[in-house]
């Protein structure tokens, strides 16, 4: 019955079907057996017209956990009974035993007794294998960046470090000086050696946060409270502020969650803060004062905004540098801050903008927002 309808319905497409760019299946219904094939599609599969004629939609598929008959069926069924129009990727099989990656769109074929759905496919190999290349070059590049901030830091991770270390090395002496006495206090040493450790724990911290930091490996994303994301990230940059002798205030007024890649956000946050600090370097102490700023602006959305006291908007930002990746004015700069912001920042689904300050006061104000997992 279902061969016949596509006999009277789709004979006179013949030309126009067998010569389509993309490969084109009309799959019965409701078994998903293979009814026709265009030449793309014998292509594609790599199997002759006769041959695939008859087959199962299953017995094309990968055959995983995944990509198999049973789920096959199932989206087949439902492009049939809904009339809509389906996209999504799949896996298929070939003669050689190889795998190719399509993307298929399903559409019911005729009225609603028809019977026949209509899949076209295209090979998606190449278009994925650019995707794994852009998705690569971004992570060096990014990787790049945060190197290239914790170098300019580099002076100051080291004195965070020097303090640590060199308290526990005074608490390790002093103990060993009270063992060394022929009568010595048990509680005494005890609080020393635990004060060491508490020095030692500090020391391993900023080691972990900084190595988190500058590792080259792609996180995925997770589910994590804004509040926990920018204190994370203030973690990384507080040296910074302390060796530029500015003050930096934490305004969190929500504490939305929200779905990122933290390390990605923390290197966002990082460089919105060296930035602020470079445009203030010139200021006298009592005016390096920044804050970070976290809000909803709408049920949806979180913003986080960094405020400085600044300059002002630099005037290769207003000539529209801010978009053009490797422009810096920063000698020895590597050009990678602001762009690289705007991009993770659109990945995340967000915005960056920057803006002079409205508030009466100098500087700049610099923000972005993400999508709020949980919008009330």
């Amino acid at each position: 019955m279902a061969l016949q309808a596509f006999n009277a319905e789709v004979f006179g497409y013949r030309e126009i079907f067998d010569y389509a760019n993309d490969a084109m299946i009309i799959h019965c219904a409701h078994t998903g057996d293979v009814l026709e094939v265009n030449r793309q599609a014998c292509q594609l599969y790599g199997i002759k017209r006769e041959a695939l004629i008859g087959l199962r939609v299953g017995d094309l598929a990968r055959g995983s956990e995944t990509y198999n008959h049973e789920t096959a069926l199932k989206v087949i069924r439902k492009a049939y009974e809904e009339d809509v129009l389906l996209t999504f990727e799949w896996e298929i099989t070939r003669p050689d035993g190889s795998y190719r990656p399509v993307e298929c769109n399903l559409k019911r074929l005729g009225g609603q007794f028809s019977g026949l759905v209509l899949a076209m496919a295209r090979d998606i190999t190449d278009r994925l294998r650019r995707d794994e290349e852009d998705r690569q070059r971004d992570q060096d590049l990014n990787h790049l960046a945060r190197l290239s901030l914790a170098g300019e830091v580099s002076a100051a991770i080291a004195h965070e470090l020097n303090q640590p270390l060199c308290a526990a090395v005074n608490y390790f002496a002093g103990c060993r000086n009270r063992l060394a006495r022929e009568t010595h206090s048990r509680a005494e040493v005890m609080w020393g050696m635990e004060m060491a450790q508490k020095e030692l724990e500090r020391a391993g911290k900023v080691v972990s946060v900084i190595r988190n930091f500058t590792t080259n490996k792609r996180q995925s994303p997770k589910i994590i409270g804004i509040r926990e994301m920018v204190e994370s990230a203030y973690e990384i940059i507080k040296v910074q502020i302390q060796s530029a002798l500015a003050q930096c205030d934490l305004n969190i007024q929500s504490d939305a969650r929200v779905l990122c890649d933290v390390v990605l956000m923390q290197q966002v946050i990082s460089n919105l803060v060296a930035n602020s600090l470079d445009s203030m370097a010139g200021n006298d102490r009592n005016s390096r004062r920044l804050s970070i700023n976290v809000q909803r602006v709408r049920a949806d959305t979180v913003e986080v905004s960094v405020v400085d006291q600044g300059s002002g908007v630099p005037e290769y930002l207003k000539e529209d540098h801010f978009y053009k990746m490797f422009y810096t004015t920063k000698e020895g700069g590597l050009g990678l801050g602001l762009s690289l912001c705007r991009k993770i920042v659109k990945s995340h689904r967000g915005t960056l903008n920057i803006t002079d300050r409205t508030d009466g006061e100098r500087g700049t104000v610099v923000s972005f927002t993400l999508p709020a997992f949980d919008p009330y």
